[in-house]
Parts: C-alpha cells; structure tokens; sequence
C-alpha cells in the first residue's frame, strides 16, 4: 500500500491538481486529508456559501478523479478553517462513496490496518470556533477572539466563548472516548492539531502551539502512525516533517511553499520509505521525542 497524505490545502486548486498527478505517478493507493481543505475567507454567511460552492464544484471534481478514474481512495478531516456547517455536504459524498470521513469514525485500510481522525485543535486567536475546544477537562474557557463565530443549519452566528467553550467537552475527554471505542493495536490517526512540545508544532519564533492532550494521548496509548498540520512553517523552522514519540511515528507535512507539501510512504514500511515532495527523504535516528513528566 502506498498513502499520500497532506493538510491544509485551503482551496488552493493548484495543490488539489498537484495531488492527482502525484498520486499517478507515485501509484499511490490512498489519499489522507488532515483539515483545513476549504479557501480561507472571513467570518461573513458569504464565507460558508463560498466553501459549499467550493465543495460542490473543486471537491467533487477531486475525489470523483481520484475514485473513478484510478481507483483511489480519499480519507479526510476538517480543520479550524472549515465551517462545520459544510458537513452535510461530505457526507453526500461519502454516501457517493467518493470519500471517506474520518470524524471519530473507524476504517479499516486492511486486514490489520485502521484510519480514524479527529478534527479539533486548542482554541486560538481567530473567529471560527467550531472546530476547537478546550485542551485539558479542568482548562478554564476563556476569550481567544474579538469576533467568535460558529456555524450551524447553513449560517454564521457570534457566539459567546465562555458559555461556548465550558458546554463542550475537551480534547482530553474526546480522546478518552475515542480510543475506547476505536482501540486496535496497528491505528492511523489524523488529527488536525500536532502534538504540543514537538518538531511538528513549531512556530517561527519558536514558540509551540500544539495540543497538549494530544501529545498525552501520543505518550500514553503509543498508535502506530500520527498525522498532523494546522502549524503549517513547523517543518521549514525544525527541518524536519516527522519524529518518533517514543514508537509512535508522527508526521506534519506542513505547507511551506507555492507548490504542495505532502508525505508519501509505505504504512508497513513507514521509515523506510518517508517521502516528503519539497523536503524528499530525510533519514535518521536522531528524531526521537521521549515522554514527558
């Protein structure tokens, strides 16, 4: 098997292009999506138009190419960038059966092999919030945005943070729930948010602004393979795409460049076989993360 996986594509047409053609020349298998698939606009009910309108025409095109004409399979996640609202919309498409959405749902790739995903990261200092949620159960909520907004029935509306945030549950209890319904020893996660306090989670100023639940959830439980994004300079400021926590591999292809930054490689021969399309092969054992107190 061979899977192409990449994040944060923000509806760049010329990346959703570039997939396809490494997918076939690569002979890639499947294709992972880790979030923030849809153009970027601001918080205005034209914004969520605009990504269905997206969705409609650029994200069908893809995953109807990708799925009828060569035969490969699509898995994605949303991110903090997507309208929650736009979710129906995935969800005829995987009625299509053009793709498959990872939100807490389990897939078996094969016989000792599963996928699953989870889309929300840490709250931060933009306005949509669907997608994000406290870190930690005792984390208290508080005001990030000076326009918080969320989408829900095909609009946008302000929202208050404290009261939004405090009904939610956290990422902590969210991943408590998911590995207890989904544990399987050989598992694939995506989750939009990098682990915090690693090379995939780096800011420019060196400051590092993954979730701390999921770097507990990496040490703690130890998947077998970890996708990631949202920090998309992570890999130009660190050098580096993936890292061993402990024997969990985990990867954040970033977006660096005007040209697509995915992953390819083999899930039964990861390291061996990492391949990154505008950092190439980078190998070494230096790349280890221990567990933290």
């Amino acid at each position: 098997m061979k899977i192409l996986y990449t994040s944060d594509l923000h509806g760049k047409t010329d990346f959703y292009r570039e997939i396809i053609t490494h997918s076939k020349d690569e002979k890639i298998d499947t294709v992972i999506l880790g979030g923030d698939l849809l153009p970027r606009r601001k918080h205005s009910l034209d914004s969520l138009k605009h990504q269905e309108n997206f969705i409609e025409r650029e994200i069908h095109t893809f995953v109807s190419e990708l799925k009828n004409k060569s035969n490969i399979s699509v898995y994605l996640i949303l991110g903090n960038n997507d309208w929650a609202a736009t979710l129906p919309l995935f969800r005829n498409l995987a009625e299509e059966n053009l793709l498959f959405l990872l939100h807490g749902q389990k897939y078996n790739l094969t016989e000792d092999l599963a996928i699953t995903g989870y889309p929300y990261i840490p709250p931060t200092p933009f306005s949509p919030k669907d997608f994000e949620k406290r870190d930690y159960k005792e984390d208290p909520p508080k005001c990030t945005s000076i326009h918080p907004v969320v989408s829900t029935a095909g609009r946008i509306r302000r929202t208050d943070e404290l009261n939004y945030f405090a009904k939610r549950s956290s990422i902590q209890e969210d991943l408590i729930d998911l590995h207890r319904s989904i544990n399987r020893e050989r598992m694939i996660y995506v989750m939009h948010s990098p682990p915090h306090n690693t090379l995939l989670d780096q800011m420019g100023d060196g400051s590092h602004l993954g979730s701390k639940a999921i770097r507990d959830f990496i040490d703690i439980h130890q998947p077998y393979i970890t996708l990631h994004g949202h920090i998309h300079e992570s890999p130009a400021v660190t050098g580096t795409y993936w890292q061993r926590i402990g024997k969990t591999l985990a990867i954040n292809s970033g977006q660096i460049a005007k040209r697509l930054s995915a992953v390819i490689f083999d899930p039964n021969r990861p390291t061996e076989t990492l391949f990154h399309t505008r950092l190439g092969i980078q190998k070494t054992t230096s790349r280890l993360c221990q567990a933290t107190p």
